[in-house]
């Protein structure tokens, strides 16, 4: 035990936690001395954090897991620094290990995935497209299975995207399309009005390319569902 102590306080945390391991095979309640240490360094880490030291606490959590590995508040507290650091994937990856360890942690999840969702309705609702798309990207990164609940927001975002179309507000019609492609990306609307937007910004090499897309997926199903008036007249003149 006294080995993995001194090896603790030099900071080398992987070979003290070996030397705990081999000591409590020897003595069962070193365990609880092993196990206070794994606490303690968490609660260095959680101090940093509470302080807005988000990348020292991410490097504190990252040594109390090498030292305790199934230490789920160390993942968790991971997980909310990562989240805070905009490392959304880190974050996630966090998390699913604090989940693993102890499923009370998953609660925390979800409040993280929904301030995203949150920050993203609000941006949306308020004429911030742009920023709002950002975010709801942020949200799919976090967590890829949200898309599945966001489903019934992509007939709102075409029909915002037509009516900005429609103003001549073109850049912020592009976002719209954009977003519904990133939620359903085999709309055929989508792209179509992604070819239109884009061919009245001039961009006309892409329009083309999103024109190809929507044609591909028109051509997809049978003949008898086809609307042949959707495409666009001209679709393939930027060649």
């Amino acid at each position: 035990m006294e080995q993995g102590k001194a090896l603790y306080e030099l900071g080398r945390y992987k070979e003290a936690r070996d030397a705990y391991k081999h000591a409590i095979q020897l003595n069962i309640s070193i365990a609880q001395t092993y196990s206070d240490q794994g606490k303690a360094l968490v609660e260095k880490g959680k101090a940093l954090y509470d302080l807005g030291q988000y990348e020292e606490a991410c490097n504190i959590f990252e040594q109390a897991i090498l030292f305790y590995p199934t230490n789920a508040r160390a993942y968790a507290y991971q997980g909310k620094a990562f989240y805070e650091l905009g490392r959304y994937k880190e974050a996630r990856d966090a998390y699913k290990q604090a989940i693993y360890h102890d499923s009370s942690y998953a609660q925390d999840y979800i409040d993280q995935v929904r301030t995203l969702i949150d920050k993203g309705n609000t941006l949306f609702e308020h004429g911030y497209f742009e920023e709002a798309y950002v975010t709801f990207e942020l949200v799919l990164l976090f967590d890829p299975s949200i898309i599945k609940t966001y489903a019934n927001k992509v007939t709102e975002f075409i029909y915002k995207g037509e009516t900005l179309y429609e103003l001549g507000r073109y850049e912020e019609a592009l976002v719209l399309y954009e977003m519904t492609i990133l939620f359903d990306n085999k709309n055929k609307d989508a792209f179509t009005g992604k070819g239109k937007t884009l061919d009245r910004l001039k961009r006309h090499k892409e329009a083309r390319a999103a024109f190809v897309v929507a044609s591909q997926l028109a051509s997809a199903k049978p003949l008898s569902e086809q609307n042949s008036t959707w495409m666009y007249k001209e679709p393939f003149r930027y060649e």
